[in-house]
């Protein structure tokens, strides 16, 4: 199992700043993961997700590109 940042379709961090506070926990359970919370209020890091999942990752960034 991994953690990290849920990534939108687009290749960037899946956002949560005017989201509800559960938003985040919603989003990680829905891929299988176990927990996960709003990161400083811009983006939602989870716990225990599958391997499987993709994950937003700083080498392989495509946010914006």
């Amino acid at each position: 199992n991994k953690d990290g940042y849920l990534m939108e379709g687009d290749g960037c961090k899946m956002g949560c700043l005017t989201r509800k506070a559960s938003y985040c926990v919603d989003q990680c359970k829905e891929v299988g993961g176990k927990d996960g919370y709003c990161y400083a209020w811009l983006s939602c890091y989870c716990y225990n997700m599958p391997d499987s999942v993709e994950i937003w990752d700083s080498k392989n960034n495509k946010c914006g590109k």
